[in-house]
């Protein structure tokens, strides 16, 4: 099976709120995810994002993303944290 990474775009975001919710699902917790379309789309691609994304494609269908979001240590500076990998 031939698949790609790269880097996730706006285009993306109703695909990955899917796998989202798959992985809630998988995870047990439907109900959990309360985020809408709207706002994944605004908090990853809008005027000051919060996350970033990557998805993996095999024969042009998204099967994986990973989000990462930024953090702030007082100890060390500037870090990206991988919140998602599914």
């Amino acid at each position: 099976m031939k698949f790609t990474i790269r880097k996730a775009e706006v285009r993306d975001v109703p695909r990955m709120l899917e796998l989202v919710r798959e992985l809630a699902v998988f995870e047990k917790e439907p109900e959990a995810v309360t985020v809408t379309l709207e706002h994944m789309r605004e908090a990853g691609f809008g005027p000051d994002p919060v996350w970033v994304g990557w998805v993996a494609e095999v024969e042009g269908l998204i099967v994986g993303i990973a989000v990462c979001y930024e953090r702030y240590s007082t100890w060390k500076g500037r870090r990206l944290y991988l919140r998602t990998l599914w």
